[in-house]
C-alpha cells in the first residue's frame, strides 16, 4: 500500500515540474497548469496518505512493546553484522586498497 501511495505522491510532482519548466525551457508537450489547483489538491492528499501510512505503523508498533526492544536489538546489530560480513568476503579491503592507491590530490 506504501508504494502505491507514494506513486499517487510522485506524479502530481512530475506534472508540476513539467508545467513549469516546460515554459524556461520551450518543452512541446508542456502541461497546461489551468489544473493546477486540482493537481495540488492531489499531491497534498498524498502527503496526508504517506505520513498517515506511518503514523498507523507507528501505532501499530507501539502496540506490541515486547518486539520493539528485539528490533532496536537488530538494528544495532546490523551495522556490525554488515561490517563483518564486509571483510569476511574481502570487499571492504579491496576498496581500502583501491582508496589508497589513488594519487593524492
Amino acid at each position: 500500500m506504501l508504494l502505491f501511495v507514494v506513486l499517487f505522491y510522485i506524479y502530481p510532482l512530475k506534472y508540476l515540474t513539467l508545467g513549469v519548466l516546460g515554459g524556461l525551457f520551450q518543452l512541446p508537450n508542456r502541461p497546461s497548469l489551468d489544473d493546477a489547483r486540482y493537481v495540488t489538491l492531489i499531491y497534498s492528499g498524498g502527503t496526508i496518505l504517506i505520513f498517515g501510512t506511518f503514523l498507523l505503523l507507528y501505532q501499530h508498533a507501539w502496540r506490541q512493546p515486547q518486539w520493539l526492544a528485539l528490533a532496536g536489538l537488530l538494528y544495532g546489530l546490523m551495522g556490525p553484522l554488515h561490517a563483518w560480513n564486509g571483510y569476511r568476503n574481502g570487499a571492504a579491503p579491496a576498496a581500502l586498497d583501491k582508496q589508497r592507491s589513488a594519487p593524492a590530490e
